[in-house]
């Protein structure tokens, strides 16, 4: 048995582990390396993160939930029209395959529709949450985009960090 926690493994298993069993909570923050799904957005949240940090540039990561499909792109060129920049190609959406159910940012939660997120060049990034479902094993999964830490976490379930709970 090996806890992964979007990329860290090998010498870190025993650790994983240990910290499997004696924290038992610890299993909701990881999905099954059989879920490939969710690391592949994991994945790309993580690239876009680093080449942000690379290009030395602001970079937008945008969900279009309705479509399935997410992109990342300078955060420029978010914003101005398109048709007068010359030269200037909008990349192309990449499909997930997995089923977006609810997304927020730091200024809005959505259900539909698209959702931004901002990755900065000093290696913060917009607070974040990205709820989705694998349709094939019907698993939800939250992805936890945390400004200040550089991996993005991945939790099971359907995590609101707006709940209350009685102590």
């Amino acid at each position: 048995m090996r806890l992964y926690v979007c990329g860290i493994d090998g010498s870190h298993t025993y650790t994983g582990l240990f910290f499997y069993l004696t924290f038992p909570a610890i299993k909701n923050i990881l999905p099954s390396k059989d879920n490939e799904k969710i690391l592949e957005l994991a994945d790309a949240l993580r690239e876009t993160a680093k080449y942000s940090a690379e290009q030395k540039q602001p970079f937008l990561f945008t969900i279009d939930m309705d479509a399935g499909t997410y992109t990342a792109e300078l955060a420029d060129y978010a914003y101005i029209d398109t048709q007068i920049e010359e030269g200037y190609e909008p990349p192309e959406p990449v499909r997930s395959s997995l089923q977006f159910v609810r997304a927020r940012n730091s200024a809005k939660e959505a259900s539909g529709g698209s959702i931004s997120f901002l990755f900065m060049p000093d290696g913060t990034r917009e607070f974040g949450t990205i709820t989705s479902i694998d349709p094939d094993t019907e698993e939800t999964y939250t992805v936890f985009l945390n400004p200040y830490l550089s991996e993005p976490e991945i939790l099971v379930g359907d995590i609101d960090f707006n709940e209350t709970y009685p102590f």
